[in-house]
C-alpha cells in the first residue's frame, strides 16, 4: 500500500540530498571569490537530488566519502522501502550511531511479520508529511493572493524616459546615447549604448549592448508595493513601485529582465515545491534560502558587469530602501528586495570583474562538483579480472567442505576457503571468485554468504548473529555487471539448498548414493530427477575438489572438477568421462595398497581385549558415544569399543581396534562406528575399505564381511554442546542420546585421561573404568 512505501522512498531523497547539501556549502567556501553565478549552478544538483530519485552511478561520486549505501536500481536505499513489511526492517544511514540506536528499536522476525507493528506509525507520518505539504502549498497561495490584491490598478509603464519611450516596444529607433535607460525599434537599430538597459527589435535588429532585454508590454508601475518584483510563470511580468526614479528604473528592469532570461521565476517554483516536499527536512530550507541568495546575487554581478562600477553605491542604497522587509519564503514572485540585504550591499560593493583564470577555474570546479555530486557511488568492478586460481594448488579445504550455495542446469556458487566463486557449468569454467582478499577493503574478515533466488546476486557480510540467527549481508556483487556495492535493506527470498550433512543415525540420500571414500558437502541442488552435490579426495586439497550429479533412479553419476591445476582462465577438466556411470551410486574405490578382502564372512571366536591404564591420553577427538539405553552404554575411541552395564557399573566387552584397522578417528582410514536401534549388533567400517566388522553384542563375536548399510540403526542423537554450553565442550563427547522423557545422556572426562571418563545420565554419574577394581571374565579392566 502506498501509505507504506511513499514516505521511505521521500526520507531516501531528502537524505541523499541533504549530504549533497552539506558538500554544496562546503563548496561555496572556495568559489567565494567567483562570480556568484557559479554557486547558483552548483544548487541544481540539489533540486535535481531533492525531485529525482534515481542517478547514475561512477567510481568519482563523492558521496562515497560517506557510509551512503548505493543499489544497482539507482537509487540510494537508506530506508528500506517495504521496511513495514521486511521480516528483518534495517536502516542504513550515514551516521553509525544514530543506525544502531534505531535498528536496535525495530521489531524484528515473527514478531514484526505477524503484528504488523510498523504499520500505524508509517501510516501516521505519512499522513503528518501530507499535512505539511498542504500547508505549505496554501501558505504560498495565500501570500500570492493577498500580493495579487496589492496590484489592483497596476498600470502598463507608458512614457519616456531619457531619449526613448518605453512601452510596448513600439518606436522608429532606437537611441544611441550613454544615459538612454531604455531603447526599441521598429525597423531601425537599436542602442549600442554601454548603458542601455532595455532593447527589443520588432522588425530590424534589436540592441547591441549586452544589456538587450525584452520589453514586450511586460512591465507594470503600481501604488501599493514597496519593491520590484517578477509575477507570472508562461507570460511573467514586472511591477515596479511607482516611486521608483528613472535612474534606479534602469538597473532594477535589467535586474528583474535578467531572472526572466534565465528563466529563474521557473527554477524559483521548482524548488519551492521541493522545499514544500522536504518541509521536515532542516538542510532543504538552508539550501531554499542559500540557493534564493546566489540567485539575487548572480543577478546583481549582472547588472554591474552590464552598467559599470560607477553605480555600486546608487545600486546599494536602492537595495536598502528597495528591501522586502522578509524573505518570501514561497513559489512566487521573484522580488528585487529579497534575499540577505546586507550579504547583498556588501557583494555589490566588492564587486570586481574577476580575472580570467579563475572563471576558468570555476568553471572546471562547478563542472567536476556537479558530476561527482549527480553520481551515486559505483561499486568496486571485478568484471574482466580473471579468477586468479594459483593459490589452489596448496590450499586445503580447511575446518568445512566448501558449500554449495546456489546452483541451476547452468551455475554454481560455492563458499569456501577460496572465498565465493561463481562456476560455469556448460563451460567447466570458474568466471568470478571473490577471495577474501578481495573483500578484506570492505573490512569482511568472516565471509558469511547467500543467493538470491533467480542466481544473479551473491550477498554477504562480515558476520553471523549468535544463536544462529538471521546473517546480517552489508553487501552485494552482481555477477552480471561484475561490482560490489554496499546494501541497506536485507534480501528476502533467498535460494535455500537442501541440507543433506547426516546426523547420527539413517539419512536415506546420504547412505544410498554417497561413496564413504570421500569428503561430502552439506547441500545438494535438486533437479528433480537427479541432484548435485560436492565432494573431495579425503587428503583434503583443495584441488580434489568435484560436483556430481547423480541420479535418483539408479545412482548412475556424472563427475566434473572444479579446478584443473595448473588453470588456464579458471576452466576445469572431465575427471571422468561425462558418460561414465557408477551402478549403486558406487565410485571405483581408491587405491589403498592392500590386497582386496573377502567378501564371505569369517567369524572370529573372541576379540581381543586392549591394553589400558588410567593415564591413557584420550586423544584429540575425545571419546565417542555411539549407544545408550536404560541398561548399557556404547562408546569407542581410537584405543577400543568398549560395552558398559550399567546395573553392574562395569565394563562387559571390549575390542582392541587395532589389529582389525579400525582404530582411526579421522583421515582416510577413519572407522565409522554404527550401532542398531537395540543395541545388539555393532559395525565397523574403515572407510578406505570395501568390507567392514560386525560385532555381536550379546555373542562376543566378530564377522568380517562386504560393507552393506545398516537400515535400523540407533539414531537418537543430539549435539552436546545445546546440553553443556560451546565453552565446556572440550571435555565431554561430542554427541549425546536424548532419551524419550526428556533427560539426557553423554561422556565427560576431567583431564583427558582415560581414568576420569565418566557416563552422566541425568543426575547420576558413572566411572566407566575402575582400575582398582579386579578384573572379571570377559570385562576389560
Amino acid at each position: 500500500m502506498w501509505m507504506y512505501t511513499l514516505l521511505p522512498k521521500i526520507l531516501n531523497m531528502s537524505l541523499t540530498a541533504g549530504i549533497v547539501i552539506i558538500f554544496v556549502l562546503l563548496a561555496r567556501i572556495p568559489l567565494k571569490r567567483a562570480p556568484k553565478i557559479f554557486s547558483y549552478v552548483l544548487w541544481a544538483v540539489v533540486l535535481f537530488r531533492l525531485i529525482c530519485p534515481v542517478s547514475f552511478s561512477s567510481g568519482f561520486s563523492l558521496m562515497g566519502l560517506l557510509h551512503t549505501p548505493a543499489s544497482t536500481d539507482g537509487t540510494m536505499d537508506f530506508v528500506p522501502t517495504d521496511i513495514v513489511h521486511t521480516e528483518y526492517p534495517q536502516v542504513d544511514l550515514p551516521v553509525p550511531t544514530l543506525n544502531e540506536i534505531i535498528n536496535e528499536s525495530l521489531p524484528q522476525g515473527e514478531e514484526q511479520l505477524v503484528a504488523d507493528p510498523l504499520e500505524w506509525p508509517m501510516a501516521a507520518a505519512t499522513a503528518l508529511w501530507l499535512c505539511g505539504i498542504a500547508a505549505m502549498l496554501v501558505y504560498s497561495a495565500v501570500s500570492l493572493l493577498l500580493l495579487r490584491r496589492k496590484l489592483v490598478g497596476a498600470v502598463r509603464l507608458q512614457r519616456a524616459v531619457g531619449n526613448s519611450p518605453v512601452g510596448n516596444g513600439v518606436s522608429n529607433g532606437g537611441g544611441n546615447s550613454a544615459n538612454s535607460a531604455f531603447s526599441s525599434s521598429a525597423g531601425g537599430r537599436g542602442g549600442n549604448g554601454a548603458n542601455s538597459a532595455v532593447g527589443s527589435g520588432a522588425g530590424g535588429g534589436g540592441g547591441n549592448g549586452a544589456a538587450r532585454a525584452l520589453s514586450h508590454g511586460n512591465i507594470y508601475l503600481a501604488d501599493h508595493i514597496s519593491t520590484p518584483f517578477v509575477i507570472g510563470l508562461i507570460h511573467p511580468k514586472i511591477y515596479l513601485p511607482s516611486t521608483l526614479s528613472e535612474q534606479e528604473m534602469s538597473y532594477v528592469i535589467l535586474h528583474e529582465q535578467t531572472h526572466i532570461r534565465r528563466l529563474d521565476h521557473i527554477v524559483k517554483m521548482i524548488a519551492f515545491f521541493a522545499l514544500a516536499l522536504h518541509w521536515f527536512n532542516p538542510l532543504v530550507w538552508v539550501a531554499f534560502l542559500a540557493c534564493v541568495k546566489d540567485m539575487e546575487m548572480s543577478c546583481d554581478e549582472r547588472v554591474l558587469k552590464e552598467m559599470g562600477d560607477g553605480i555600486k553605491a546608487d545600486y546599494s542604497a536602492s537595495l536598502l530602501s528597495l528591501a522586502a522587509g522578509r524573505r518570501l519564503i514561497n513559489g512566487s514572485p521573484l522580488a528585487f528586495g529579497e534575499g540577505n540585504i546586507k550579504g547583498r550591499i556588501k557583494n555589490v560593493l566588492d564587486y570586481k570583474k574577476p580575472a580570467f583564470w579563475i572563471i576558468l577555474a570555476a568553471v572546471i570546479a562547478v563542472a567536476v562538483i556537479c558530476f561527482c555530486l549527480t553520481a551515486n557511488p559505483a561499486g568496486i568492478t571485478m568484471n574482466g579480472k580473471e579468477a586468479d586460481l594459483s593459490d589452489i594448488e596448496e590450499m586445503n579445504i580447511g575446518a568445512e567442505m566448501p558449500r554449495l550455495l546456489y546452483g541451476d542446469e547452468n551455475r554454481l556458487v560455492i563458499r569456501g576457503t577460496f572465498g565465493v566463486l561463481v562456476y560455469d557449468i556448460n563451460d567447466s569454467l570458474v568466471t568470478d571468485r571473490l577471495s577474501y582478499e578481495d573483500v578484506s577493503p570492505l573490512g569482511i574478515q568472516m565471509l558469511y554468504a547467500a543467493v538470491s533466488q533467480d542466481g544473479s546476486k551473491i550477498f554477504f557480510g562480515n558476520e553471523e548473529p549468535p544463536g544462529g540467527g538471521r546473517s546480517r549481508y552489508t553487501y552485494q556483487y552482481d555477477i552480471k555487471t561484475g561490482t560490489i556495492s554496499e546494501i541497506s535493506q536485507q534480501p528476502d527470498n533467498l535460494y535455500r539448498p537442501a541440507v543433506i550433512m547426516p546426523s547420527p543415525g539413517y539419512n536415506e540420500q546420504y547412505d544410498k548414493y554417497f561413496d564413504f571414500h570421500y569428503l561430502i558437502g552439506e547441500t545438494i541442488i535438486d533437479y528433480g530427477e537427479s541432484f548435485l552435490y560436492l565432494r573431495a579426495k579425503t587428503d583434503w586439497s583443495m584441488k580434489s575438489l568435484q560436483f556430481v550429479i547423480c541420479q535418483y533412479k539408479d545412482g548412475a553419476s556424472e563427475i566434473k572438477s572444479i579446478f584443473s591445476i595448473p588453470a588456464q582462465g579458471g576452466k576445469g577438466t572431465d575427471e571422468q568421462s561425462a558418460n561414465e556411470a557408477y551402478e549403486g551410486g558406487q565410485s571405483p574405490q581408491q587405491d589403498t595398497g592392500q590386497s582386496p578382502q573377502s567378501d564371505t564372512g569369517n567369524a572370529l571366536s573372541e576379540p581381543i581385549s586392549p591394553d589400558l591404564s588410567p593415564e591413557l591420553n584420550l586423544g584429540a577427538d575425545m571419546t565417542e558415544l555411539d549407544y545408550a539405553s536404560d541398561d548399557i552404554v556404547i562408546f569407542h575411541g581410537y584405543y577400543g569399543l568398549f560395552v558398559y552395564d550399567l546395573n553392574s557399573r562395569k565394563i562387559v566387552r571390549s575390542i582392541d581396534l587395532k589389529p582389525i584397522g579400525c582404530s582411526a578417528t579421522q583421515g582416510d582410514d577413519y572407522c565409522d562406528v554404527t550401532v542398531s536401534a537395540d543395541g545388539n549388533t555393532v559395525q565397523l567400517h574403515p572407510m578406505s575399505s570395501k568390507n567392514m566388522y560386525v560385532y555381536s553384542v550379546p555373542d562376543n563375536t566378530l564377522m568380517e564381511t562386504a560393507y552393506e548399510r545398516m537400515e535400523n540403526r540407533f539414531a537418537d542423537f543430539i549435539d552436546t554442546v545445546d546440553i553443556v554450553g560451546l565453552e565446556r565442550m572440550g571435555v565431554h563427547s561430542h554427541s549425546s542420546v536424548k532419551f524419550g522423557f526428556g533427560g539426557y545422556g553423554y561422556l565427560r572426562a576431567s583431564d583427558w585421561t582415560l581414568g576420569t571418563l565418566t557416563y552422566v545420565r541425568d543426575d547420576k554419574v558413572y566411572r566407566l573404568f575402575d582400575f582398582d577394581a579386579p578384573s572379571s571374565g570377559d570385562a576389560s579392566p
